[in-house]
């Protein structure tokens, strides 16, 4: 039987659920669909939100016949892309400053009367996750589906970290809280439950402190503290090799950069590794560069881009493509040395992009201590080349752009052992959590984010016990502020 606050958010036009993070609300949004009539429309923001939502209404057992399932860009794009004669969109690949174009494009294609008949031929009504993360485009064309059908929505504006990234694009929660009407707040935290209820109910006692912009004290907590030293490097080491995790437990290790996961997963040899954007730039910018390179270059190309993703491949064999490009004589006496030479004499020669497979694999069979920090990436790679190899009629990047495109309907998976940012595991669960350095999170919503994704076990790293922050920006924002309407036809530049 669906909760009281499934059947409230499903019943109603335009309702929305304050949901804390660990509080239920993947749950929910799969009870409200499952119990809702119609077809529905799910949309959130990233491909991690897309997996889990889509775990809880398969666990559910809810039909997929029942819903479609994407992110809010992807929708976008979809329907810009179908229709461009309306939209005027052409671009294939949208890169990070086509995005706001793009909500633009496929807003102009909702006002179409024959593309709402479409749309109401396919959903009864549409929700929406993590509504806190809409920028001012996104709402726009939100509330353009709106105007077509139910519009029910979830989010908690503690998480608003997306925020952050775009200050002019940015959506005022009051804003949120004026289109849509609260039919419930969650309360218990139910991902702690039967793991760790001391912490979940800790974890409820911050999100109350940070929104009043009270410290919050770490030396009674339920947690690990580590005090950040001189030699915080170290520090984070031990903190991420410190956590207990038994055979099958998940374990995320935060920090602010995604740069500053690479470095540390190279230090950590392995035991946890980085993660990547849905976008994976770095998978789109090599798959260029290796197939635009032939002969030795393109093995050039590939070593340069193993060294990216590998940490322990000795100077020697990363400098063999260079030595021949040179004219030099290379001669390993090593086999698994002779095995990457040969491989790369079958780049040079063979122009088939199959033949990069060779020798990304005589890479990795080097008998070194190799640590794959971006195994993802590595893996990628070499799926986008296989995929490249059944389908050339389109190129290398276009190939890597269509199956990272994939992941904004159907997900991905995340490593057991990860590394990544806020922005990166947000609406993600793990059973142990590490807090790398505080210091990272200087906004209450950020901090609020990492310390919540672990559901057994939470370490904190900080130089302080004590920590201080200033009250979050949806608090700030609407002491004084004055509301303003984004339904109309008045648009400012700077919002696009």
């Amino acid at each position: 039987m669906p909760s009281e606050e499934a059947l409230a958010l499903a019943g109603s036009r335009d309702g929305l659920v304050i949901a804390p993070a660990g509080c239920g609300k993947t749950y929910l949004l799969a009870e409200a669909v499952s119990c809702s009539k119609g077809r529905q429309l799910v949309l959130t923001h990233t491909h991690a939100g897309v997996r889990a939502i889509r775990g809880h209404l398969k666990r559910r057992g809810v039909p997929t016949e029942k819903y479609g399932l994407t992110t809010i860009d992807g929708f976008a794009l979809r329907y810009a892309s179908s229709y461009p004669a309306l939209s005027g969109w052409t671009t294939l690949i949208p890169k990070s400053d086509d995005w706001k174009q793009l909500r633009l494009a496929a807003n102009s294609v909702l006002q179409r009367k024959a593309v709402r008949q479409v749309l109401l031929a396919s959903y009864s009504g549409v929700f929406v996750d993590e509504y806190q993360d809409c920028s001012i485009g996104q709402h726009r064309l939100l509330l353009s589906l709106a105007e077509i059908m139910p519009l029910r929505v979830v989010g908690d504006p503690l998480q608003a970290i997306f925020s952050f990234l775009g200050q002019s694009d940015f959506l005022p929660w009051h804003e949120v809280e004026t289109h849509f009407t609260e039919v419930a707040e969650l309360t218990t935290p139910h991902r702690w439950s039967d793991r760790n209820e001391q912490l979940g109910e800790w974890l409820l006692h911050v999100r109350r402190r940070l929104i009043e912009g009270e410290d919050i004290d770490l030396q009674q907590a339920p947690i690990k503290w580590h005090r950040a030293t001189t030699q915080i490097e170290q520090v984070r080491l031990n903190a991420c090799l410190g956590v207990k995790a038994k055979k099958g437990e998940t374990q995320i290790g935060l920090r602010k950069w995604r740069h500053e996961c690479h470095r540390l997963a190279r230090s950590l040899k392995g035991r946890y590794r980085a993660m990547e954007t849905v976008e994976c730039d770095d998978l789109l910018d090599w798959s260029q560069q290796i197939e635009s390179s032939i002969g030795v270059d393109r093995a050039i190309q590939v070593l340069a881009f193993a060294e990216l993703c590998i940490a322990g491949i000795p100077l020697a064999v990363r400098q063999f493509g260079k030595r021949i490009a040179q004219g030099a004589q290379v001669k390993p006496r090593r086999t698994d040395y002779q095995r990457v030479l040969h491989a790369i004499g079958v780049v040079r020669d063979v122009p088939s992009l199959n033949c990069v497979l060779g020798l990304m694999d005589a890479l990795t069979e080097l008998d070194h201590e190799l640590v794959v920090a971006r195994d993802e990436l590595w893996r990628e790679m070499k799926r986008v080349i296989r995929e490249h190899g059944i389908n050339s009629g389109i190129s290398l990047r276009q190939t890597a752009w269509t199956m990272r495109n994939r992941l904004r309907q159907f997900g991905g998976s995340a490593d057991p052992s990860a590394l990544g940012t806020p922005l990166l595991v947000k609406g993600l669960e793990f059973d142990h959590a590490v807090v790398l350095d505080t210091a990272d999170h200087a906004e209450a919503e950020s901090l609020y984010v990492a310390m919540t994704r672990g559901s057994r076990t939470l370490t904190v790293v900080s130089e302080s016990p004590v920590l201080v922050r200033s009250k979050p920006r949806f608090v700030l924002h609407k002491v004084g502020s004055t509301s303003y309407r984004l339904d109309t036809q008045i648009e400012r530049k700077d919002d696009f």
